[in-house]
């Protein structure tokens, strides 16, 4: 049987990494990035994945486009977003 999925969207490529050290013993960690990647990896693989972790700051999309776009094509998949900078506004708005 495969292992569930979880997608990591970071344009940061160590931190992906890192989260593939962390997670790939028990999930197949599936590492994009950019938004565009990530939209391929999900596409490609929906029915498997069960989380997403992604980067809330990045240069092409932040982390609520992402997710907005992943909700436009349909898929409701668990979603998380990793940052080390955060204010009350986008706290409020998550």
């Amino acid at each position: 049987m495969d292992k569930f999925k979880i997608l990591c969207i970071d344009d940061e490529t160590e931190l992906l990494e890192i989260y593939s050290k962390i997670l790939g013993h028990k999930y197949e960690v599936l590492r994009a990035s950019s938004a565009a990647a990530a939209i391929t990896h999900l596409k490609e693989n929906h029915n498997n994945i069960i989380y997403i972790f992604s980067d809330f700051k990045m240069p092409e999309k932040n982390g609520f486009e992402i997710r907005k776009e992943i909700l436009d094509l349909g898929y409701d998949i668990p979603f998380a977003i990793i940052t080390g900078n955060y204010d009350l506004e986008m706290a409020t708005k998550a």
